[in-house]
């Protein structure tokens, strides 16, 4: 008796543990398994590439540089190849962990806005230690304000260009060469070495590794995405636009080259879709075509995403001109209230639809 009930027990308890297995799978909008699909595919057609990109460009801005501090090329090159390199890196700025965080390497390849103002006296400093020392420029010791992106802008682009044959330019060849060195650091360190990060974002969960599972690592995922429309909004914008015209900061934009702000913000709009989308669809975007209770969120991610990048695209002045532009600065608000709405759908429905929660953000505003 006490066998056939204990049977009958185990049977309800089997058939309960079946059904509530079902639920959940009904309930949780992604699996596992597909979580690990999206970080595969994410990290081999869109992380890798870009950091392989980011690495090439920051090698040529080497080459680029050395050639016309010794003479040998114009400065036209050397700006081309530092525009070409800020494009590669908006391209991958939004990926906010690995080997681009070790040893803050994102913030000294391109410390802005932080550097704005320092950077004339961080140039100065680094200038007068070499000549303390009697050459050489170890920039990877000084400011982050002297390491990165902004301090060539101001060489390259700004008032006092560095000529050939003086200390200025080897300052510019040291800053190159320590770009070249971070970025190809970051590209080897994803895929080479006894521990390749790529092997913790597409395994994680084993001993020390930095996700503890594979949801862990789409989380990152999610993250880079609306951390940077985030930091687009309160960083690359809102600053420059001000409230009203009158408060409109054209010295906020940035870079120093006139196309330079608008460029990048085009560029990292592309990324962040590249991101969300993947290759043929397989990034966050399938996640979210999953949803069974949000079936509009796919078709208005895309839709969202393409509003978005086309007024980036319609605005027709650089963007410090254009935020004390009459026309102009319309689009330029307008594409801000875009972004507070792509943000808040990612930050919401986007969410819902993946399984995962976005912490406060201090860049996220009202």
């Amino acid at each position: 008796m006490r066998s056939s009930i204990h049977s009958r027990r185990q049977g309800l308890a089997a058939v309960f543990a079946t059904g509530l297995a079902a639920l959940l799978c009904l309930a949780t909008p992604a699996r596992a398994a597909d979580y690990a699909s999206v970080n595969a595919a994410v990290a081999e057609g869109h992380i890798l590439p870009a950091y392989d990109a980011l690495a090439e460009a920051g090698t040529a801005l080497a080459a680029v540089t050395d050639s016309y501090c010794a003479a040998d090329a114009p400065l036209a090159d050397a700006r081309q190849a530092l525009a070409a390199f800020r494009r590669s890196w908006a391209g991958a700025e939004h990926l906010r962990f690995g080997p681009a965080e070790l040893g803050m390497r994102s913030l000294r390849i391109n410390f802005w806005p932080q550097a704005r103002g320092k950077v004339a006296d961080a140039l100065s400093s680094a200038l007068a230690k070499a000549e303390e020392a009697g050459g050489g420029m170890d920039v990877a010791r000084q400011s982050f304000a002297v390491q990165g992106v902004p301090a060539l802008d101001a060489l390259f682009n700004g008032d006092d260009s560095a000529a050939p044959g003086t200390p200025r330019c080897d300052l510019a060849q040291a800053i190159a060469g320590n770009v070249a060195r971070m970025t190809s650091a970051i590209r080897d360190e994803w895929t080479g070495g006894n521990t390749p990060y790529l092997a913790a974002f597409t395994t994680p969960g084993t001993g020390a590794l930095p996700f503890e599972d594979h949801a862990d690592a789409t989380l990152a995922l999610f993250k880079s995405l609306h951390d940077e429309l985030s930091r687009i909004l309160a960083l690359k914008i809102e600053p420059a636009l001000g409230k009203t015209p009158a408060d409109a900061r054209p010295s906020h934009v940035e870079g120093v080259a006139p196309e330079a702000a608008l460029d990048t913000i085009r560029t990292n709009l592309a990324a962040l879709e590249a991101l969300y989308q993947g290759p043929d669809g397989t990034g966050l975007a399938a996640l979210a075509g999953q949803s069974v209770t949000d079936t509009a969120l796919a078709p208005l991610m895309e839709k969202a995403f393409s509003k978005t990048r086309a007024t980036a695209d319609s605005i027709a002045l650089p963007l410090a001109d254009a935020v004390t532009d009459a026309e102009e600065r319309k689009k330029v608000a307008h594409l801000a209230t875009q972004l507070r709405a792509l943000r808040q759908i990612v930050g919401t429905r986007l969410a819902e639809a993946l399984g995962l929660s976005v912490g406060f953000n201090s860049l996220d505003g009202d």
